[in-house]
């Protein structure tokens, strides 16, 4: 159920990254189109208040803008199902899962048989400890009746142990196993995670170059990346 739990977040959490991907790639389509109706339609009003030698550099520092949403967004939707491939892992253990549960309800119910198999015994021979030892016939039953009962007993808990034996066996296969795979999962998500933050941080830095930040503030920036405080498509750098 835990493993269950923690899947189901998961994935809740890859579909609203893809949610606010799709949003990033709406917004950048949206002001796109806001450039290209200012490019056709700006140098004429401009003309109008006096703002025509601005016109053009302002859509040019739109156009920078646009491309540089779109690059970021383009990107965030291949590390989305690069990361959906890498937490595959989890979908093969939640896989496993129903075989596991089975496995230690063989044993359970094996369990339930032996000690029903000794309640049986019980009872019989306390029916036989208490019974009129004239009646020959009915002591000699009840004692083959016993007799039968402690080899199903025998047999029984031998199963058990059998079963149990291969339950700690594979539980120990199991972790082992898994733990090896979520080790390089993580590994890979993690690796994945911190090359989007920094070609997402350089698309920021080369956009913030163009639009005219000094040498001085794009050496503080990626200085900033450097020492690990990097700077996201959800944090464009300040110019």
């Amino acid at each position: 159920m835990l493993h269950k739990s923690r899947h189901t977040r998961l994935r809740a959490t890859i579909n609203s990254t893809g949610d606010g991907l799709g949003c990033c790639l709406t917004l950048a389509h949206s002001f796109l189109m806001n450039v290209l109706l200012q490019e056709a339609e700006g140098g004429a009003l401009a003309s109008c208040t006096g703002t025509l030698r601005y016109s053009s550099g302002l859509i040019a520092d739109q156009k920078r803008t646009a491309a540089a949403l779109v690059r970021v967004s383009k990107m965030m939707g291949k590390v989305t199902g690069r990361v959906a491939l890498e937490l595959g892992v989890l979908h093969d253990n939640l896989a496993a899962m129903p075989a596991a549960v089975r496995g230690y309800m063989s044993r359970e119910h094996q369990m339930l048989t032996w000690h029903t198999l000794e309640g049986d015994l019980e009872a019989k021979q306390k029916t036989l400890a208490e019974m009129d030892k004239t009646k020959v016939k009915r002591v000699e039953e009840l004692r083959n009746d016993i007799s039968c009962l402690e080899l199903s007993i025998g047999a029984a808990r031998a199963e058990y142990d059998k079963i149990k034996a291969a339950n700690l066996s594979e539980t120990a296969r199991f972790a082992a196993e898994r733990r090896a795979e979520y080790m390089q999962m993580l590994e890979n998500f993690t690796a994945t995670q911190v090359a989007a933050a920094e070609r997402s941080a350089e698309v920021w830095v080369q956009l913030a170059g163009e639009l005219g930040a000094t040498a001085d503030e794009l050496a503080a920036v990626r200085a900033n990346t450097n020492t690990g405080t990097l700077l996201t498509a959800a944090q464009p750098p300040v110019v």
